[in-house]
Order: C-alpha cells, then sequence, then structure tokens
C-alpha cells in the first residue's frame, strides 16, 4: 500500500445503548457519519448485543440505506465495545466505519471459503485459486466459538495465505471468536 493511501485511511464510530433495534442503529450511524464529516464509508462492521439479534437483517438494511458502505459486516457478541464504553448483558450495538480509499475489500463467509474435504491443502487450494486472497494483505476473522473449528481452520488459514510469499509479504489475519448466543 503506498504512503499516500494510508494517510488517507479515516475511522469512525458510533455506540448505542437503546433498546429499540431501529433507534440503537440510526444513533449509532448518525454518530458514525458525523466523524467522517459526512463522507460515505468503505468498510463498516457492526456487533449487536442479543437483544438485537432477531433484527440482524434489520440492522443491515438499516446500515445499508444510512451509510451505504461498499462492504458491511455484522455479528452478534455477548458485549459491545467503542471508545472507552462497554455495554455488556445489556442492549448495545457498536460499529466502526472506515474510509479506505484505494482498498479493495472482498468479504466472505466460512460456507464459501472451506473446501468439502476440510483440509489444509484444500483449503490452500481454494483461496490462492479466488484471486482475491492471493492478493491481500489483512483477513479479519470472526467466528462463532460453538461452530468453528479454529484448531483446523487457523492453521490452514495461515497455511493457504503464507504459500508461496516471502515472510515480509504475509497477509495477517485479525480477529475473535464472537457471539450473543449461549449454546450452538
Amino acid at each position: 500500500m503506498r504512503t499516500e493511501a494510508v494517510s488517507s485511511l479515516r475511522f469512525s464510530s458510533g455506540l448505542s445503548s437503546n433498546p429499540q433495534t431501529l433507534a440503537a442503529v440510526e444513533h449509532a450511524c448518525e454518530q458514525a457519519r458525523a466523524g467522517l464529516d459526512g463522507e460515505t464509508p468503505d468498510f463498516v462492521q457492526v456487533f449487536f448485543s442479543p437483544h438485537h439479534t432477531a433484527h440482524a437483517a434489520d440492522i443491515r438494511d438499516a446500515i445499508q440505506t444510512r451509510l451505504s458502505p461498499r462492504c458491511l459486516v455484522g455479528l452478534s457478541a455477548e458485549g459491545v465495545i467503542s471508545g472507552a464504553t462497554e455495554l455488556e448483558r445489556t442492549p448495545g450495538l457498536s460499529l466502526l466505519a472506515a474510509r479506505m480509499p484505494g482498498v479493495a475489500l472482498t468479504p466472505f463467509t466460512g460456507e464459501e471459503l472451506l473446501p468439502s474435504d476440510d483440509s489444509p491443502e484444500g483449503l490452500a487450494k481454494l483461496a490462492l485459486a479466488t484471486g482475491a486472497m492471493a492478493r491481500q494483505r489483512a483477513t479479519l476473522l470472526y467466528a462463532d466459538p460453538f461452530s468453528t473449528p479454529m484448531i483446523k481452520l487457523l492453521p490452514a488459514l495461515n497455511k493457504a495465505l503464507h504459500t508461496g510469499r516471502p515472510a515480509n509479504e504475509r497477509p495477517v489475519i485479525i480477529g475473535a471468536m464472537a457471539s450473543g448466543a449461549r449454546s450452538p
């Protein structure tokens, strides 16, 4: 990435404890948009407490309508954080919005990524065949703690992303286990 592109990256966040899902989305979106001086974000990541899980599609639609990001990633979580504030065991919705000029964003789900044979070799072959993964610099990985076999997935992704690359060009994997559920 060129230095000019890095210096133009801008991030903003929004947080709401409103128990009404659409009001929470509206409040968090207003804060994030203000922090970007009204500019349209390229990327939005939203975390919402279990109180809002039944309305995940409404959250997606409302963010698309209000912010129109190129890429939107959302998931439920036990607690949400923004700045110095953490909301846990209470209604919460937190979002991070980013202006990322010149950055390609390619969202994917595990169903799209995992090969049928579930082997590291199969994953590496699939990842490199997609092209996008062969050029990426980083992966944001959020996994469900009840259904994601991280003991297999993380080493397989590392192998797929690092195959044939010099050490200084290997992408990083950033993320967490996240779920607002208490069981599978």
